[in-house]
């Protein structure tokens, strides 16, 4: 359209965050051209997304929602969790995503108001004849319950009563 003349120029372009929409590195490609500094990209409140074994639980359970405390370094968010066809998603994961970047180790804790083993016990002590997973199922979504213990090969323990539950099941059940 011709010369234009002025002190300051801003450039909307738009980021990188849906590609599928048209979104493009366009705005850096521009800012580097005319060697202006560009700070380092990373994704910031945005979902998780799996592959392999990983996606095909996360699509197992897509829909199911449950608290979570999820933490990256020392950051720790604890909020709702969602499963998606693609991985997960909720208030807690797009926090934490502000502060996670590939090679970073990021820990879920699905049950942030119990402990599974105090828990067991507690019901133990109360003299619970109800199957595992039907015990579980009290305090996490029964789907989760048993998509996640089949994902650790614990399958087994599903219908297991808490007497017929050994050390070693505790222990792979707390781990897992």
């Amino acid at each position: 359209r011709g010369l234009i003349s002025c002190q300051s120029l801003v450039i909307a372009t738009g980021g990188l965050s849906i590609p599928t929409l048209g979104a493009t590195g366009f705005g850096y490609q521009v800012a580097q051209q005319f060697g202006l500094r560009v700070t380092e990209r990373t994704a910031a409140l945005v979902p998780f997304t799996f592959r392999d074994k990983l996606l095909t639980l996360a699509q197992s359970l897509a829909g199911v929602a449950l608290p979570a405390t999820l933490c990256c370094d020392s950051q720790c968010f604890k909020d709702a969790l969602l499963f998606t066809h693609r991985g997960i998603s909720g208030p807690a994961v797009l926090q934490i995503s502000n502060y996670w970047t590939k090679g970073k180790t990021l820990t879920v804790d699905f049950l942030p108001e119990n402990d599974i083993r105090r828990e067991c016990e507690q019901w133990q002590r109360e003299g619970e004849k109800a199957q595992l997973g039907n015990l579980l199922a009290r305090l996490l979504p029964r789907r989760f319950v048993t998509a996640w213990l089949a994902f650790h090969g614990l399958e087994g323990l599903l219908e297991k009563t808490l007497a017929h539950l050994d050390k070693r099941s505790l222990e792979q059940l707390e781990e897992c």
